[in-house]
């Protein structure tokens, strides 16, 4: 438990959109206990706010988007995952723009502007959202998950896979713990990235007039194009960075454990919903399983499952699969959360035909986890010491 934070005085960062090219004054502003995260318009008449939080977002490609009415606030992730990452609870965010400034399309430059502002404590303590049993959104072949922590704060651990679009990125993975010090060490500076191919793409729709190859990170096959890596992993540690500021939405500090795989902003915001949703909930832990998996049913024999008639969604069924072979996993294994927390990779091929029970089948021995449906193999998992790395069968 700690007291709530926000910032001793003003500051500012200037720049422009990285998508609309306009100018833009951005500034942090101290705000009382209990405030959250507001953003507001300076430029629109009675400068509207817009509350950081999950029923504000709104859909946008490959960014985090809130609005109210006619109103809108482009790509506040890397605002949030600032503020979220320093542990700053309390603070009035204004814009002279609809978008803030994209800077180097990392969070340094709002890390860098809020430590100059000096974080305080307040006379108020936060509220923790405890994460208390899993929970799984999917959508084809990626997924983000959250599960209970031996910690006392959120962690956070991304696979990325590129290998099919470009092999300079090829598959990366990243995890850490996200305190202050870690956060401004290992996610802050990390850069938004995108092919060559995606570049010309967005250029031909009118996005990113004004910026060049050496404004972020563009990949050709030969790697970073007029630009050199700050990290050898930094796209994953981007991706880790994305989903702190996306799950700050959530408007309380969350307290678990996070693992995504090809996720994106979607999915991200999708999670943080899931996960505010069910934060008073009375759903049994293990037996109904919130968001995508409340059609999913488990046996009294424990390790059957059974995806009821009328999900329709491949996508539900995929993450049903993926979720009860974690639970198994986890119900097996010494150090649960930690085997978690590790994983590698996790791939389901198949996905299950709902009514029809499928199982989870945990060996020790071998240390193989297989989900079977009616002598089929959908996916198998290999445990290793320190991680999960599931391959298809």
């Amino acid at each position: 438990m700690r007291r709530q934070r926000t910032i001793q005085r003003p500051t500012a960062v200037r720049g422009f959109g990285l998508i609309s090219g306009r100018d833009v004054v951005l500034r942090f502003v101290p705000a009382p206990p209990g405030t959250g995260i507001v953003f507001s318009r300076t430029d629109l008449n009675g400068s509207p706010q817009i509350p950081a939080r999950i029923d504000h977002r709104q859909p946008a490609s490959r960014r985090t988007t809130l609005g109210i009415d006619n109103v809108r606030i482009e790509m506040t992730e890397h605002i949030l995952a600032a503020l979220s990452g320093l542990e700053i609870d309390n603070c009035f965010v204004e814009l002279s723009a609809a978008e803030p400034p994209g800077c180097d399309g990392s969070s340094l430059a709002f890390a860098d502007a809020l430590l100059g502002a000096t974080p305080c404590a307040q006379d108020a303590w936060v509220n923790p959202l405890v994460v208390q049993f899993p929970i799984c959104v999917a959508r084809q072949d990626a997924f983000i998950a959250v599960f209970p922590s031996t910690g006392d704060r959120l962690s956070v651990r991304y696979i990325l896979d590129y290998t099919g679009q470009c092999q300079a990125i090829g598959r990366q993975v990243f995890g850490t713990r996200v305190t202050p010090l870690e956060f401004l060490t290992e996610l802050a500076p990390s850069r938004t990235f995108l092919t060559a191919a995606e570049a010309a793409y967005f250029r031909h729709l009118g996005w990113g007039q004004r910026v060049t190859a050496r404004d972020l990170l563009i990949f050709d096959e030969n790697g970073p194009i007029e630009n050199k890596l700050r990290y050898q992993d930094e796209p994953a540690r981007h991706k880790c960075l994305d989903i702190v500021g996306d799950l700050a939405l959530v408007g309380r500090p969350i307290v678990g454990s996070v693992v995504g795989y090809r996720s994106g902003h979607a999915l991200n915001g999708s999670l943080a919903a899931e996960i505010a949703k069910n934060a008073a909930s009375d759903l049994v832990p293990g037996w109904i399983w919130p968001g995508v998996l409340r059609l999913v049913s488990r046996s009294a024999s424990g390790s059957s499952y059974v995806v009821e008639s009328g999900s329709g969604d491949e996508a539900v069924r995929r993450g049903a699969a993926v979720l009860a072979a974690l639970i198994e996993t986890a119900g097996s294994y010494t150090g649960a959360v930690r085997i978690c927390d590790q994983l590698a990779e996790l791939a389901m091929p198949s996905a299950p035909v709902e009514g029809v029970p499928f199982e989870v089948r945990v060996n020790e021995a071998s240390r193989t986890v297989r989900v079977v449906q009616d002598g089929h193999v959908l996916g198998q998992a290999i445990l290793g010491d320190r991680d999960v790395v599931a391959r298809a069968a």
